[in-house]
């Protein structure tokens, strides 16, 4: 199970970043890429991993170890979800920081910061954590294809969601809130990082020449101001 969550991590950080080496584009589009393929193949990987689970505890006894302890019965159940998830949150970690190291790699102009990428390991567990219990519970009730069938199910769900047909109905489907999430947060560190260095741009221009600033900025409030007279009597106009 270690190693189904291992290895699909650090497939695609290896795939996504080859492809963004090879495609020459920029990292923030590869990285939304990333994060989007990531949310749609989440629920199947995690069907996977609780149907072998199960089916493990199945081959070991047929469940005594879960169901036949003396006492607390479900705290070894609890245990081994408790497990899928630790192992669950490590993966999704390590999935962004593999990816961040190989752009940082690069020596690319734009990336975000360790903590940043930590944050968007964060979302995708918590957003997907539910999945586990779901997918723990079907396998156990009803079997491994109940529990597969509903894992591809919710990917397919999610990457239609990503389509228009999402528009507006994505927060109703849990299996959708870990994508449109992770964009939110990369597109709005993304600009504020454009306004931060916007920002810095202006005040090392008034600190050059202040003079020319504002004579700028008075220029532009006459034009506003014009326009906005303009726009007024337009108005007035119109209504008489």
């Amino acid at each position: 199970i270690f190693w189904i969550h291992l290895g699909v991590r650090v497939a695609g950080a290896g795939l996504f970043l080859l492809y963004g080496v090879a495609a020459k584009r920029e990292w923030q589009s590869v990285l939304e890429f990333y994060a989007e393929t990531l949310a749609i193949v989440y629920p199947s990987v995690s069907a996977i991993i609780c149907m072998q689970s199960v089916m493990q505890e199945l081959k070991a006894g047929n469940f005594q170890n879960l169901l036949c302890v003396s006492t607390l019965r479900w705290s070894a159940v609890l245990r081994k979800i408790l497990t899928l998830w630790i192992l669950g949150l490590a993966a999704s970690l390590l999935a962004f920081l593999l990816f961040g190291m190989g752009v940082w790699g690069t020596k690319a102009a734009w990336n975000l910061s360790v903590k940043e990428y930590l944050i968007c390991g964060l979302i995708l567990w918590i957003t997907q954590a539910g999945i586990y219990l779901l997918h723990f519970f079907l396998a156990m009730r009803f079997g491994s294809g109940a529990c597969l069938a509903a894992g591809v199910t919710q990917s397919l769900i999610a990457a239609l969601l990503f389509t228009g047909l999402g528009d507006g109905l994505w927060m109703w489907f849990p299996c959708g809130w870990s994508g449109h999430l992770l964009l939110y947060y990369v597109k709005w560190k993304t600009e504020s990082e454009v306004f931060k260095m916007a920002g810095e741009m202006l005040k090392e221009q008034i600190r050059a020449d202040p003079l020319v600033y504002l004579d700028t900025a008075s220029r532009q409030e006459k034009h506003f101001t014009m326009t906005g007279k303009r726009s007024q009597n337009g108005m007035d106009i119109g209504g008489r």
